[in-house]
């Protein structure tokens, strides 16, 4: 995807290059034989984008909980109001709700893993499992409002009460996450993949280039060796070089951007001293680039390739 489009953006950019820049951070810590960008958008990035998504996933969870307690509810107040066996429809249907629950929680997992590991995500598999569990349960209350109009004489009056508002409530909880959490979960994927796909391919590019950035760093960083910077403003650079060789951002806004990040993350020194070197390298480059020069071409033609891998494939 092209870097130019994700600058139309208001406010995009700047979370997409910070996320690059924590990934790198975690990639100094563990280095890169332990490092996936799919554990950081799972535990860090998704959040980092959209504030609340954490919770918004969580609310899937939450409902099947609500929904299993429920259900047991209802399964007591039967065996109350009905002489409930393993045979009836009633407690066929809620056996049936109980196996539907669980394939939510699975299929719910599966939708998260395919979210931390930017694997197409979808919520069709989850919206289809809750939709059966809608309809099952209008079957279920089908069968219940049938045996209160046995109950002639109101024996289980309250029963019934009861039985109505957990049927409301199971109601409503279904209502929200087929109306509300997952068109709000489909929305937050719409709109961090774009930037999030910016993101890993910033930082990981940098990952699999980085000896080439360096390399570049050090032609203009006097008397400092990578290894002794500190690690925001080592990782600031980095990621501003693998810009400046191998993508299509204007140089200065490459360097507006790394700017920006350096006020936030690191110190006025610091943000002077990065300043200085991306400026004198933005200078080498742009001779470079008037001269004809084939080392500049090389570097900006030939990047090594950026995959993103996931928690299964770095195991």
């Amino acid at each position: 995807m092209s870097i130019e489009k994700v600058e139309k953006s208001s406010g995009t950019r700047h979370k997409a290059r910070e996320c690059a820049l924590h990934m790198l951070f975690a990639y100094d810590l563990v280095r890169q034989e332990r490092f996936t960008s799919g554990d950081y958008w799972a535990e860090l990035g998704l959040e980092q984008f959209h504030k609340g998504a954490n919770d918004l996933l969580r609310r899937v969870t939450s409902g099947a909980d609500d929904l299993g307690r429920l259900f047991d509810q209802i399964r007591s107040l039967l065996k109350r109001a009905d002489s409930l066996d393993r045979e009836s429809s009633r407690a066929t249907k809620l056996k049936h709700l109980d196996g539907l629950n669980n394939l939510l929680r699975r299929t719910y997992g599966e939708l998260r893993e395919s979210i931390s590991t930017n694997d197409s995500p979808k919520t069709e598999e989850v919206n289809v499992v809750l939709s059966e569990i809608s309809t099952y349960f209008g079957r279920l209350v089908g069968d219940i409002e049938h045996l209160e109009s046995l109950d002639k004489n109101d024996y289980f009056k309250e029963e019934h009460r009861e039985l109505k508002d957990l049927s409301g409530r199971v109601e409503a909880v279904l209502n929200d996450l087929l109306t509300k959490t997952l068109p709000a979960i489909e929305e937050m994927i719409v709109a961090v993949t774009p930037a999030r796909t910016f993101a890993d391919n910033l930082a990981l590019g940098t990952i699999a280039n980085v000896d080439i950035i360096d390399s570049r760093i050090k032609t203009r960083a006097e008397h400092w060796r990578i290894e002794r910077m500190a690690i925001v403003d080592r990782n600031v650079l980095r990621l501003a070089v693998y810009e400046f060789l191998y993508a299509d951002t204007p140089h200065t806004v490459v360097i507006n951007e790394a700017l920006e990040i350096a006020r936030r993350f690191s110190t006025y020194e610091a943000t002077q001293f990065i300043n200085g070197i991306l400026d004198a390298i933005k200078q080498d480059l742009d001779i470079a680039a008037e001269s004809g020069s084939p080392e500049n071409d090389g570097e900006r033609s030939k990047p090594k390739a950026v995959r993103s891998k996931s928690r299964s494939s770095a195991k």
